[in-house]
């Protein structure tokens, strides 16, 4: 057992609990192994880098609030990501997984909050609390979710499978009022468009 982690861990609980983000943060500098994603005023999230800094686990909270860790190993191939920024109540990291594959971690900041993992993205709006992702699957197009009550539509028209990944069958895709309009190929590759509605899943 090595003991040096599990006091690494008390300590790193106890900062926490105590509320002193300001000394919690000058640890993290020191340490190589985790990077700072966001720290201002009262939030933070960080990165611990495993794996010789090809993956890491996220942690995120609110001073005094709450503290949040991920139950998902994100990869990390050019040891930072390509995206991690603060919108509104939620961060987002996006990066790839691997040859033509792509993510979107989203992490709520509120207690006991549930991070989300979405293979594909193609299309994020926070105001509207709208996902559009793929997530390589053969039989739905796209996958339109809420991010607050991850409750879904899929959109089960047929699409070229001779493309890959399939999110590359999309050409466009945009949400106005209630609809979304998406451009995408056909089983033979030709161009096809659709609209479809989207009423259930906005909220007033």
């Amino acid at each position: 057992m090595n003991y040096c982690k599990i006091i690494v861990a008390i300590v790193f609980v106890k900062i926490l609990s105590l509320g002193f983000w300001d000394t919690y943060a000058t640890v993290i500098v020191r340490d190589p192994k985790v990077d700072t994603l966001y720290f201002q005023n009262d939030t933070i999230v960080i990165a611990k880098y495993i794996n010789e800094g090809g993956a890491c686990i996220i942690s995120w909270g609110i001073k005094e609030e709450f503290i949040n860790i991920s139950n998902v190993i994100l990869p990390v191939p050019h040891l930072n990501f390509n995206v991690s920024r603060k919108e509104n109540d939620y961060f987002i990291i996006e990066d790839g997984c691997g040859t033509g594959c792509s993510y979107l971690y989203l992490l709520p900041f509120k207690k006991h909050g549930l991070a989300r993992m979405y293979l594909y993205p193609l299309l994020l709006s926070i105001p509207k609390n709208i996902i559009v992702y793929q997530g390589d699957y053969d039989n739905s197009l796209v996958i339109i979710e809420n991010i607050k009550t991850n409750e879904n539509i899929k959109i089960e028209e047929q699409f070229d499978l001779r493309i890959h990944p399939y999110s590359s069958a999309i050409d466009s895709l945009f949400i106005e009022n209630q609809t979304i309009s998406i451009h995408w190929k056909g089983p033979g590759g030709e161009n096809k468009i659709g609209e479809f509605s989207i009423n259930k899943l906005i909220l007033p």
